[in-house]
């Protein structure tokens, strides 16, 4: 009677087991569907340096002083010392002049002698061609500045006008770097100020020069106001280099922040929603935490985070980090 009773049971029972295994694995298939998949990303470690906040424009080379030499009288170029490109010195002969009025008695001393016949004739227009060229009243022109001759409008032989334009001298000693800085930043940039520049013609070098001057009057439709900054230091063999009109950019120093926590550009999201930035770490559980900074100085490449989370040698995020949420489940991709 027992035997039959088992027997009785026995399929509700086998009926019972399989159902039991059935749902346990269901429940294991449920949770593999549901478990959050694991994120590969790039680290870098929070680096302590100095951030210095910078104001960048644009400008190029001018030159303070440059003399244009004009011709004292009207007359015959007899000679013209200066060649375009080379220097000169203060007070060297630059160009000789001789007057119309000397240069018409020497050419009238040379017609008489053309047309001498006799050797008395001949005589008689030798001693006027020699009265003449001793009587000569030429102008002699000297270099007002030491320079490099920048142009040069006559040559020798020709006639020229009194006040005539002969050439210019610049004076390479007064060079300096023009620039247009934004009205946003008049109040940060001050006489005194370091700065660096970089020229076009000089790619890979960086020229260290000072604020000297600010303008007092800015310019309505650009919105900018003009800055001189004088190069500072140079190595003759750089500053022979420099001409006029060469362009450039310049970053001039507003602050220094020793200490500052630097992490690359890529390391911070902004959220243009709310303007808020953050980077995200990595926790000892290996997930995500997003930590809300603070931006400040920023370079090429580098930028300052300010956050009480945060301190020097944590890791931070720099690859894959986008649309990621808090407490995401990440591994290092090497």
């Amino acid at each position: 009677m027992i035997i039959n009773q088992v027997r009785r049971r026995l399929p509700g029972t086998i009926a019972l087991l399989l159902f039991v295994a059935g749902c346990s694995r269901q429940q294991q298939a449920g949770e593999e569907k549901t478990s959050p998949p694991t994120v590969a990303v790039k680290i870098t470690g929070i680096e302590q340096g100095d951030a210095v906040t910078m104001v960048d424009a644009v400008g190029k080379i001018e030159v303070l002083r440059t003399e244009k030499l004009y011709a004292p009288v009207a007359g015959t170029v007899l000679s013209l010392k200066a060649v375009e490109g080379e220097s000169i010195g203060k007070g060297a002969v630059v160009a000789v002049i001789r007057t119309k009025e000397s240069q018409a008695q020497i050419n009238g001393a040379n017609a008489l002698l053309a047309i001498a016949r006799t050797p008395e004739e001949k005589a008689e227009a030798q001693r006027t061609l020699q009265l003449a060229t001793s009587a000569d009243n030429s102008a002699v022109v000297r270099a007002p500045i030491g320079g490099i001759v920048a142009t040069k409008s006559a040559n020798q032989g020709e006639s020229i006008a009194e006040g005539g334009e002969m050439l210019s001298i610049v004076d390479i000693s007064t060079l300096v770097f023009v620039a247009d800085l934004p009205l946003s930043a008049v109040t940060e940039v001050r006489p005194g100020s370091a700065c660096r520049i970089k020229l076009q013609a000089l790619p890979g070098e960086e020229l260290d020069a000072i604020v000297v001057a600010i303008s007092p009057q800015s310019d309505a439709p650009s919105q900018t106001v003009r800055a001189r900054m004088r190069f500072n230091h140079l190595p003759a063999s750089t500053f022979r280099l420099l001409k006029t009109d060469m362009a450039g950019t310049v970053s001039i120093i507003t602050g220094h922040h020793p200490g500052a926590m630097l992490v690359p550009k890529a390391a911070v999201l902004r959220n243009d929603e709310d303007n808020t930035n953050s980077v995200i770490t990595i926790g000892r559980d290996s997930l995500a935490h997003i930590v809300p900074v603070e931006l400040g100085a920023a370079r090429d490449s580098t930028v300052e985070i300010r956050s009480d989370q945060l301190h020097a040698g944590m890791t931070v995020i720099i690859e894959g980090q986008y649309s990621l949420a808090d407490s995401t489940k990440v591994t290092v991709a090497r």
